[in-house]
């Protein structure tokens, strides 16, 4: 790859027929000195959407490459936040996916507050399916709000007694 870039007959932002460019497989490998090499000696551009719409960003998030989403935040890279953000952030929840979870709020900076289609959010679903350890840790988010209705009028509390998860109580 190094070679066929620094003959210059190939772009760094040459994509296929997805529109996915080289800087989007390394990132969904978790390759992060390819990564590296293709954003700071080939120029390749981060903020590029595939025809999916996601960008390299968005890739290392849904891959759990926490490195490579780091490398990209500090080159200003941009994660879309929205409904995808708050999707992601309550399946993490609902799995129990505590890394994933940290790896939304801490390091891309996703408010942990963001509910789903029924404004259900990340706290809702941990509590719902009685996953201590991860409400613990979200426990230590900035600005979590602990008692959020849902558009049922339920809170996370409200779903941890429904579900009779007595330690999340």
């Amino acid at each position: 790859m190094e070679a066929m870039l620094q003959s210059n007959k190939v772009s760094a932002n040459c994509t296929n027929l997805d529109g996915r460019t080289a800087l989007h497989l390394a990132v969904c490998a978790g390759h992060l000195t390819v990564v590296e090499k293709l954003v700071i000696d080939f120029g390749a551009q981060f903020l590029v959407q595939d025809r999916f719409g996601h960008t390299p960003l968005d890739d290392a998030v849904r891959e759990r490459h926490s490195e490579v989403a780091e490398f990209l935040i500090e080159a200003n890279a941009e994660f879309k936040t929205g409904i995808s953000a708050a999707v992601q952030l309550c399946e993490a929840a609902a799995q129990g996916d505590t890394a994933q979870l940290e790896l939304l709020v801490d390091v891309i900076g996703v408010d942990p507050n963001l509910g789903d289609y029924d404004n259900r959010t990340a706290l809702h679903l941990a509590a719902s399916n009685g996953h201590y350890e991860t409400i613990q840790k979200m426990l230590d988010f900035p600005n979590l709000d602990l008692s959020p209705f849902d558009r049922f009028g339920l809170t996370p509390l409200d779903d941890a007694i429904r579900h009779e998860h007595l330690m999340v109580q």
